[in-house]
Parts: C-alpha cells; sequence; structure tokens
C-alpha cells in the first residue's frame, strides 16, 4: 500500500469539515436543553 499524502489530506480534510458541521448542530441541539 503506497500512502499517497494527498490521500491523507483528502482525509484529513473531509473529517475537518465534518467536525465543522457537526460541532454546530449539536450545539443548535443542546441549547435548547439547556436553556428550557
Amino acid at each position: 500500500m503506497s500512502s499517497s499524502p494527498t490521500g491523507v489530506n483528502g482525509e484529513l480534510i473531509t473529517v475537518r469539515l465534518l467536525s465543522l458541521v457537526i460541532t454546530p448542530l449539536r450545539v443548535s441541539v443542546q441549547l435548547p436543553l439547556l436553556v428550557s
């Protein structure tokens, strides 16, 4: 298996994008629970 840097960078970018999308969703879901 040849480790291509582009593949690794692509995975890191997708993980970062997913975390950026998931974090606001978690906050928007937890905020009403904390306020109520």
